[in-house]
């Protein structure tokens, strides 16, 4: 019974949704952009790096209010077995975060939440993590990651300290503890494994977030993930076309300087604006405008400002009506119309 009490508090914990909060607070559903998941790097990817925080904040602090209220009022009576039923509230938190029943069962993957487990079960396993991921998201840059491995560290560490006795139950309570953690970090692997697979085969929403408004608007919604073409190859337009490439979209990127694409093809780089960049090798790069221009979700108007006049109008013939475009400096989202070409002669 202690068991399900503990659960229940968790769970309760875990339905404050953070993110979700954010997103609503800029008129919009969090899940309906980017991973499609309400968690700290999906509020990060959206709404910038204070959301993010505050996010990652909010997760992490409920994980730990359940696991302070189940000491505070089973700490007495199940003394013997607090370390398990400390575990069981931060699994309901974590089920409360992953699966709100009033959002349909759709929230965040855990991890955040479970950076707050691990810190309030266990300090020496929080350190061990947290030299785990750091000196991975200092390597690899993939959070996803980061956050996997140090959920393995956890499992092993739990494993090392209850063998030793750290936690002071029996053989039967540590057992448990350990089926326990090691649910956990099936449910971590899964919620992440669901996350990557929606960047591949969700819908996704293309969205602007305007710099006056401040509110997102949706512009189309496109199947998997965007094909996106970047007119002008300079910094700007080579770091956006590196940037959406790396999310997943497909991109072409064109130059009106035949040179300049023959660099960028053969070494991959661009010397000049970005040195030691890689460009990835399914970046399509072209200076064929028509070329560029073959049926893509958006394009992207990259050139400096004395050549917009004149790119726009020689891409004119090219853009379909539905295509959606903006221009470097200004916010997207224009559709492209009949009068498209007198606005640019």
């Amino acid at each position: 019974m202690e068991r399900l009490i503990c659960l229940a508090i968790g769970y309760v914990c875990g339905l404050f949704q953070t993110s979700y909060i954010i997103g609503r607070l800029h008129k919009t559903d969090i899940r309906e952009h980017g991973s499609g998941n309400a968690g700290t790097t999906n509020a990060l990817r959206t709404f910038g790096k204070k959301a993010g925080i505050l996010t990652l904040l909010g997760d992490c602090l409920k994980c730990v209010a359940a696991i302070v209220l189940v000491r505070v009022f089973l700490g007495k009576t199940y003394g013997d077995i607090l370390p398990l039923l400390s575990l069981y509230a931060a699994a309901g938190c974590i089920l409360g975060h992953n699966f709100p029943f009033y959002l349909k069962f759709r929230g965040g993957k855990g991890i955040a939440a479970s950076v707050g487990f691990i810190l309030a079960f266990d300090w020496r396993i929080f350190l061990i993590c947290a030299v785990i991921f750091f000196a991975l998201f200092f390597t690899t840059h993939y959070v996803s990651l980061c956050s996997l491995s140090a959920y393995l560290a956890a499992f092993a560490a739990t494993i090392v300290l209850g063998q030793g006795g750290a936690y002071g139950m029996d053989a039967s309570h540590t057992m448990e503890m350990y089926v326990v953690m090691g649910c956990l970090q099936r449910l971590a692997f899964s919620a992440t494994e669901q996350i990557l697979c929606g960047w591949q085969k969700a819908q996704r929403t293309v969205f602007i977030l305007g710099k006056k408004d401040k509110k997102i608007r949706k512009v189309k919604k496109v199947e998997k993930m965007a094909k996106v073409s970047v007119l002008g190859a300079g910094s700007w337009g080579t770091a956006l076309s590196l940037l959406l490439c790396k999310n997943g979209h497909e991109v072409t990127l064109w130059s009106a300087l035949e040179d300049e694409v023959r660099m960028l093809c053969e070494k991959r780089e661009h010397e000049s604006k970005l040195p030691g960049v890689r460009l990835p090798e399914d970046m399509k790069i072209t200076a064929d405008l028509e070329d560029s221009l073959q049926d893509p979700d958006v394009a992207v108007l990259a050139v400096p400002s004395p050549f917009t006049r004149s790119t726009a109008h020689r891409m004119a013939p090219f853009v379909k009506k539905g295509t959606d475009h903006c221009e470097r400096g200004q916010r997207c989202g224009r559709t492209y119309s009949d009068d498209f070409k007198r606005d640019h002669q």
